[in-house]
């Protein structure tokens, strides 16, 4: 087209322009298609399918040997002559047609079935709907049809037979081709399905078309990989919307275990068998990834799925590799890995309808630590914690102080109490940076110890009865000490620490806090000084407790004296004046304060001030304070703390003009903003200009690196899930596991673990197999570490199937097991790790008292003088028993020093803790079921894995005891039944009823042998196998050595369970290995026994079982001479 000269632009020149305009965007075009095909989820993806493509040709060359390439050649080679055979063989022939004309006749047979029984539910239909109108005429139809349907059934069923027995000839026939055959199949079985997988992650020139750029959007092999969650929501504010985690995009072999330690993101997820798998609790498919570790789900932005670096090396590495850089528009950022465990809260918080902490601790031990720390610091106490089951005030009541401690000890104990006892939970209330002055906090303090003064019961603290007081000795009350349990919650000079000795306050220096006179009434009646205290009534008589507080109050602490605290009289004043100026105007202040002077001096002015201060501080919400029993918690509300904005968090002065203000944080975040608060709770005062009593109020609680890490995850997990967690997603619990949650949570708050042993110990040892490390379990106790055999012999608790199957006679529970030392990196030999089972505080401190002081000669004669191991208790004792026991605890060994206290429990409490044995016991059920069946077969668990077609490493998580896969178990059921094994069941959950005490039960017994039960008595009796000569006999003790000494029987119909007596009496190594019991099954065997009762052994042991279970119904038996022989 020619130029019209009258446009301002050329044409030539448009087109130029249009010319290269088109060119720019075809290039920004193809850059796009180019730039998306190479995306770095993409090239993941492609990465992953080359590793997997590699993977299993190795894996098919790895199975293919020339020995399995020989063994298929030679299967397929005699399957071939056997169907030639078979093929010119007549009676295959007419066995083949035999069995096809049997088939088309059940075909008929069953259709034509089918159809009568429509036919008859037609009629039958008819019939109702006739009769329902009044109609009852009409019935025969039905009848026909009802007779024409039964024949059917017969010519159906005939069919059956005949098409059966057709099968069974022709199997006959072709026998031994099929045996081949399915030989061939499991031979190649694993190679076909690994030929199958190559083949889909091949490269070809079909998936290189479907992956070319600019044709991926079709049918391409990399995929946005997503999981729609619509049980697990998220909370826009304005609305909830289903969760949609697009992690395994990149993640991509999260769930493979073979990329287990490979690195990221081609790695596998840690715990396979607890998260992500389809075989474990939280399967990827239900659970995803964002609920756990928070961060942006819905995007494949690095950046922009907001991860979080763990320290400032990690930060400039991403930055370097992946360009990263803080998001700061989404409000959940990734957790760093540390806190991860922060997740589990939502789903497994104490007011969750998923399992609690107290089940899922071992697998969340930071978060489980940061909620025992809150719970031992009792933060729940200033703060809102929704759900929290522990209302208890953590600190003592102060309504009697004026008894218990002097006003200088007191003034110097809030002044800093960490000074007098490092180890206190008490924190650093005073002096602390952000103080107005020295002498400003002094007069705060010696205000407050006016008023707990001035509001003190004035209690008269009576004076230790004469007698007593004259006949305390310190001697006495430290052996006391060491045995009566004192030493199962607190730390002190005399005794080594263990893992539960930090329960109740370190005793050092305890002379220079408290009077003897006070710790006398104190360990007498600890409730009538603190109703809600966890220290339990140690049933001491008075000269036991006179003794013990003439020992502690000796231990002083040696060059401590109270620092002087005095008030300062123009800070007193200021500080009356700043506090009634909340209230009033400065003169009405003015005229307050002269009143107090006026009405009590100084005095009064001091107690008004510190009433304030106690209200200011929030010490009513950690102590009894007459005046404070309606006070507030004066904390933020911390239930939906991880959620909280980070616009609401002091990083206001996120500056460095405040140097040191955020020390240590990498970018303002909830966890950094956490970690400084409970670091230094005063620090955000820095460089503000802030009034004395708006001052930050937080105590310092001396927390450490590891505490303040622990305490961090849990606040991170404190999030009001409501809405975003669905009831359907949180697991169903059975009975079980609730007994379990409630029992383990009251034996942790009354440190039940201090004293008892719950959990036997576990010896790890481990071994190279098939290029694999197997870790072997053995689960006792170690009775020696002998240096000079270079071994540890460990007296086993559990079955050990492995000893079992490689010696006639070894792995039996009672059994010592020799177990060699290993090298260790330097080359020296060391014992293998053994790890401590939970409870038994005490024992090992104990038992080395008794044998230093002479009272045995070594530490296996010192078990029948230490609390009972309640290893398998549930078993053993009737849940009823036990509840009341707990309520009313009495004397039940009379040879033990230590005893049993009695706790301030409900009815309800007892009950659970009487449950929680239970639950304890059916938890341990499958573990001692697989080991003794393993053991009574003698197999390996290799052979018995295939045996019920599961991995040897299935069967070890169930011999473990931890988790394990419920589908196995039930196979491994199913064939111990199938090889008529016989183990006694688990014990039942709820308060189960005694058979043998029933008038039925009774009654057949009495018919079969006439005076049944009085013979049960007469063979435990003085006649029989005198059981009397060891046990106590209602209440009379039977002399000789205590150590040898059993608890009275009169007990056992009430206190035993039925199937346990039985398994005690026949062996009692096999269940309590050590006990002083002899095996009474060799006793009862004794001839001499048929002028009692004619029968077996295991016949009388039934016998003396009923007896036991029914003493209170017999009659005294005749004295005689005890039997003597064997």
């Amino acid at each position: 087209m020619a130029e019209r000269g009258d446009t301002h632009y050329k044409l030539s020149r448009m087109n130029a322009v249009f010319l290269l305009t088109s060119a720019l965007l075809l290039g920004i075009a193809v850059w796009m298609v180019i730039d998306d095909w190479n995306r770095p989820w993409k090239q993941f993806q492609r990465e992953y399918r080359e590793m997997e493509y590699q993977r299993a040709a190795e894996q098919i060359a790895a199975l293919e040997t020339p020995e399995w390439q020989q063994q298929k050649q030679e299967l397929e080679r005699r399957i071939t002559e056997l169907q030639e055979r078979l093929d010119s063989d007549a009676e295959h022939e007419r066995a083949h047609a035999a069995a096809r004309a049997a088939e088309g006749r059940r075909y008929k047979a069953e259709s034509e079935f089918k159809i009568a029984s429509a036919n008859a539910n037609w009629a039958r239909f008819q019939v109702n709907q006739a009769w329902a109108g009044g109609d009852r005429s009409g019935g025969g139809g039905y009848a026909e049809a009802a007779h024409k349907l039964e024949e059917a059934r017969r010519e159906k069923e005939a069919s059956e037979r005949e098409l059966a027995e057709a099968s069974a000839r022709l199997a006959a026939v072709t026998g031994e081709r099929d045996r081949l055959q399915a030989e061939l199949l499991g031979l190649t079985r694993e190679a076909d399905q690994l030929v199958v997988r190559m083949r889909s992650f091949a490269p070809s020139v079909f998936n290189s078309l479907r992956d070319f750029p600019g044709l991926d959007f079709v049918v391409p092999t990399v995929n946005v990989r997503k999981q729609v969650l619509p049980q697990l929501r998220k909370d826009y504010n304005f609305t909830t919307v289903a969760r949609v985690d697009m992690c395994s995009s990149c993640h991509v072999a999260v769930d493979n275990p073979a990329y287990a330690g490979s690195e990221p993101p081609l790695n596998a997820h840690p715990r396979l068998d607890l998260f992500l798998s389809s075989g474990s609790p939280h399967p990827i498919d239900a659970i995803g990834c964002t609920v756990c570790h928070e961060g942006a789900a819905e995007t494949l932005d690095f950046s922009r799925a907001v991860h979080t670096p763990e320290d400032e090396h990690e930060r400039e590495e991403w930055q370097e590799k992946w360009g990263w850089h803080h998001w700061h528009l989404w409000d959940w950022p990734m957790l760093p890995t540390k806190y991860t465990e922060a997740g589990c809260y939502g789903c497994h918080s104490t007011g969750s309808d998923g399992p609690t902490l107290e089940t899922i601790a071992p697998d969340a031990p930071r978060l489980s630590r940061g909620l025992a720390l809150v719970e031992r610091y009792g933060c729940y106490s200033c703060h809102n914690l929704q759900g929290w089951r522990d209302n208890r005030k953590i600190g003592p009541a102060l309504d009697q102080l004026r008894e218990k401690l002097s006003p200088e000890f007191t003034r110097a104990w809030i002044a800093d109490p960490h000074d007098f006892r490092p180890s206190t939970r008490m924190p650093q209330v005073f002096h602390l940076e952000n103080r107005v002055s020295a002498e400003w906090d002094d007069t705060a303090i010696a205000a407050v110890q006016a008023y707990l003064w001035g509001r003190s019961m004035g209690r008269a603290l009576a004076p230790i009865p004469a007698e007593a007081a004259e006949q305390a000795d310190p001697a006495r009350g430290e052996a006391l000490f060491r045995q009566v349990g004192c030493v199962a919650c607190h730390n002190s000079p005399v005794t080594q620490p263990h893992e539960y000795s930090d329960f109740g306050p370190d005793l050092a220096g305890v002379g220079s806090k408290l009077s003897e006179q006070w710790l006398y009434h104190w360990l007498l009646d600890p409730e009538s000084w603190w109703p809600d205290t966890r220290m339990p009534n140690l049933r001491l008589e008075p000269q036991q407790a006179a003794d013990i507080a003439r020992f502690l109050s000796g231990w002083k602490k040696d060059g401590w004296e109270p620092a002087p605290v005095a008030p300062d009289a123009a800070q007193l004043e200021r500080q009356a004046l700043a506090f009634l100026n909340s209230r009033y105007t400065l003169d009405e202040a003015r005229t307050v304060y002269a009143r107090w002077r006026e009405e009590g001096g100084e005095q009064r002015v001091l107690e008004e001030v510190g009433q304030r201060w106690i209200a200011r501080q929030g010490c009513y919400s950690c102590h009894s304070i007459p005046g404070f029993e309606s006070g507030m918690p004066i904390g933020t509300d911390l239930s939906d703390w991880g959620n909280k904005n980070l616009h609401q968090l002091a990083f206001e002065l996120w500056s460095e003009k405040v140097p040191g203000h955020l020390d240590g944080a990498v970018e303002p975040s909830r966890h950094a903003f956490a970690e400084l608060k409970l670091g230094n709770p005063r620090r955000f005062d820095r460089g503000l200009e802030v009034a004395p009593l708006d001052r930050l109020r937080m105590p310092d609680f001396k927390l450490s690196e590891e505490e303040i890490e622990a305490i961090t995850t849990v606040l991170l997990g404190l999030k009001d899930n409501a809405k975003v967690i669905q009831p359907g997603a949180y697991p169903r619990r059975d009975p079980t596991e609730i007994a379990y949650e409630r029992g383990a949570f009251l034996a942790r708050r009354l440190n039940c673990l201090g004293c008892h042993k719950f959990e036997m110990d576990t010896l790890l040892a481990t071994e190279e197999a098939d290029g694999r490390t197997l870790v072997h379990r053995y689960h006792g106790q170690v009775t020696l570490e002998d240096e000079d055999e270079e071994a540890t012999y460990f007296k086993l608790w559990k079955t050990d199937a492995d000893l079992a199957a490689a010696e006639d006679g070894a792995g039996t529970v009672g059994s010592v097991a020799e177990i060699p030392w290993v090298e260790d990196a330097n080359g020296e030999l060391k014992p293998w790790p053994v790890l401590k089972g939970a409870g038994g505080g005490v024992l090992d401190g104990l038992i080395q008292y008794y044998v230093d002081t002479g009272a045995v000669g070594d530490a296996l004669e010192a078990f029948p003088l230490v609390p009972p191991i309640l290893y398998g208790e549930g078993e053993k004792v009737r849940a009823p028993w036990v509840t009341q026991f707990l309520l009313a605890p009495y004397t039940l060994r009379p040879w033990l020093t230590i005893r049993m206290p009695r706790f301030r429990l409900s009815e309800q409490d007892a009950r659970d803790l009487s449950l929680y044995f239970v639950a304890l016991s059916r938890k341990e059920w499958p573990s001692k079921y697989a080991r003794a069946l393993r053991s009574s077969l003698g197999q390996s668990a290799t052979d018995l894995a295939q045996a019920i077609g599961a991995t040897p490493e299935q069967l070890r998580e169930i011999e473990a005891g931890g988790r394990y896969n419920e589908n196995v178990f039930g196979k491994l059921l199913a064939y111990g039944a199938a090889q008529g094994f016989q183990y006694d069941a688990p014990p039942d959950l709820p308060f189960e009823e005694v058979a043998e005490r029933s008038p039925v039960y009774l009654a057949a017994r009495e018919a079969a042998t006439p005076g049944y039960l009085d013979k049960g008595g007469e063979l435990i009796g003085p006649g029989g196998v005198d059981c009397y000569a060891c046990h106590i006999k209602d209440g009379k003790e039977p002399g000789g050595d205590k150590l040898s000494w059993g608890p009275d029987l009169g007990y056992a119909k009430e206190r035993l369970r039925p199937d346990w007596v039985r398994r005690w009496v026949v062996d009692a190594q096999k269940i309590y290995p050590g006990t002083k019991m002899p095996t009474a099954l060799d006793l009862l065997a004794n001839p001499r026994l048929d002028e009692i009762l004619p029968g077996t052994a295991l016949e009388r042991v039934e016998a003396v079982k009923d007896f036991l279970m029914n003493s209170e119904k017999v009659r005294e038996p005749a004295t005689s001479t005890a039997m003597t022989g064997n």
